[in-house]
């Protein structure tokens, strides 16, 4: 995506400005299929391309949950721009503002060497991040207590009338602190979660969303905009959404859903693959599979996360497979 400057030569537009544009005109909802095709050609050129989309998407969500006038004036002002060619400037103008006003809301937590933070920013949106490896608490302004898995992001706003999590990805377990008069409410993927006072874990994956209550009782809206009635979970209930809208409630071992929070994971007749997917969220270093096939290979047990090496020698004991050093990566191999 390109603009013209005053000697009408095409100069590019940053990567943030350019998604802040197409943020703009999604929102608009009349886009043509020629914008349509243009977006997606742009949204695949770079992964800088994607991670400037998915920052501007989680920004521009903010807008429904800070209570400021001017921030919803300057939104309306963007999603009411002329899309002609020749005035790209105008809803441009508008998005790039929208997204400067958004960046300058959000205080961003990383939790680096420190395991706990704590951010005092009442009216306003809190950004919590852990990297691939790391794990980390956050007390909440009102209390709340947030325990955050490796590879997760969250954004926190509390106002008036009540408390907003928008998970993103990730794991998190939350243990609400009681306040009636504002409901806390956490959104992952197209569901959300009620709570008033009670503990419980939301797992967002990109196929499904699963909440786990361990203590109280939560009211999980599987698809947020649809009228149906809420699922209420009992504590030892796990509900799983999935994105093709399969709503599934079952009985779990709430202790072995939470074992993520000792650094350990379990597998249950899980294939290779999906196990190595699992752990690669847990870890700076990746595994790999060198050989497609044996990503069927299917294995049990409990296993530490974290630590590729340790997972390889334990899985060599009962699967036909071995591990190889490459660079920065550990390949796991058919055994000869």
């Amino acid at each position: 995506m390109r603009k013209k400057d005053a000697g009408s030569q095409e100069a590019p537009i940053a990567d943030d400005e350019a998604a802040a544009y197409w943020r703009v005109r999604h929102d608009r909802s009349d886009m043509t299929a020629q914008e349509n095709a243009a977006f997606e050609r742009w949204l695949a050129e770079t992964p800088a391309h994607r991670a400037a989309w998915q920052a501007t998407n989680e920004l521009w969500d903010l807008f429904d949950e800070v209570e400021d006038p001017h921030l919803e004036a300057m939104r309306a002002t963007a999603r009411g721009a002329e899309r002609e060619p020749r005035l790209w400037f105008r809803p441009m103008a508008a998005a790039i503002a929208l997204f400067a006003v958004s960046a300058g809301l959000v205080g961003v937590a990383r939790f680096g060497s420190s395991s706990e933070r704590e951010t005092e920013r009442p009216g306003l949106a809190s950004r919590y991040e852990t990297q691939r490896g790391e794990r980390a608490t956050a007390t909440l302004t009102d209390g709340t207590l947030v325990s955050l898995d490796s590879d997760t992001a969250m954004i926190v706003t509390f106002g008036r009338t009540g408390r907003n999590v928008k998970l993103s990805r990730g794991q998190a377990l939350f243990e609400v602190a009681k306040d009636k008069s504002r409901p806390f409410v956490v959104r992952s993927g197209t569901s959300s979660v009620t709570a008033l006072g009670t503990v419980f874990d939301v797992n967002v994956s990109p196929a499904a969303v699963r909440v786990v209550l361990v203590e109280g009782s939560v009211a999980v809206h599987a698809k947020v905009g649809v009228r149906s009635p809420a699922v209420i979970l009992t504590p030892g209930q796990e509900l799983v959404a999935s994105n093709n809208g399969d709503v599934r409630v079952t009985i779990t071992d709430a202790d072995a859903a939470l074992l993520w929070r000792r650094g350990l994971i379990e597998f249950n007749d899980t294939t290779l693959a999906k196990a190595v997917e699992q752990l690669n969220r847990t870890s700076a270093r990746s595994l790999r599979l060198g050989d497609p096939s044996i990503g069927r290979l299917r294995l049990s047990g409990i296993y530490r996360t974290g630590s590729p090496e340790s997972f390889v020698t334990s899985i060599a004991q009962v699967l036909p497979v071995t591990g190889r050093n490459v660079r920065d990566d550990l390949i796991i191999e058919r055994r000869k």
